[in-house]
C-alpha cells in the first residue's frame, strides 16, 4: 500500500527527494537523440495511477515493453511503461485510477507529449500555478 501511496502522491504533483531516477532532457532537435520524459524510481508490480482524466488510446506491448497511453481533453498524451495493463482501450478513468501495475523493477518512463511530437516536461505539468500573497 505504501509504494502504491507513493506512486499516486508523485503523479499527482508530490514528490520527494531521491524519486527521479532520469529527468527530461529534450533533444535540440525532434530528429536528435533526448529523453522525452521522465524516468522515476517505481518496483515490480507497483500499482501505476493516472494523473488526470482521460480515454486510454493504447493498453499493450509495444516491441519488448508494455506500454499504456492516456489522453486528455486538452490532446496532452501521457505514456507510461513498463507498465502491465488493467485498463483497456477506449476506457474513460479519471484522476487517480489504477491504469496497472510495473512490468519490471527500476524506473516508470512517464511522457507527455502534445499534437505534432511537442514533448513536455511530465513534471512540470504537475506542478500548480505560482501564486504570491500579499504581505500584511
Amino acid at each position: 500500500m505504501k509504494s502504491l501511496l507513493t506512486l499516486s502522491l508523485l503523479l499527482l504533483g508530490v514528490l520527494a527527494p531521491g524519486q527521479v531516477a532520469r529527468p527530461f532532457d529534450p533533444p535540440a532537435e525532434r530528429w536528435l537523440p533526448g529523453h522525452r520524459g521522465v524516468d522515476l524510481v517505481a518496483h515490480l508490480d507497483q500499482e501505476v495511477v493516472s494523473p488526470a482524466p482521460g480515454r486510454v488510446i493504447y493498453a499493450g506491448p509495444l516491441v519488448d515493453r508494455s506500454v499504456i497511453s492516456v489522453e486528455l481533453a486538452s490532446g496532452l498524451r501521457l505514456t507510461f511503461e513498463p507498465v502491465t495493463p488493467i485498463v483497456q482501450v477506449g476506457e474513460a478513468v479519471e484522476r487517480g485510477q489504477v491504469l496497472g501495475r510495473m512490468a519490471t523493477s527500476g524506473s516508470l518512463h512517464w511522457g507527455a507529449k502534445y499534437p505534432g511530437d511537442q514533448y513536455v516536461d511530465p513534471l512540470a505539468l504537475t506542478l500548480g500555478p505560482i501564486r504570491l500573497k500579499s504581505w500584511p
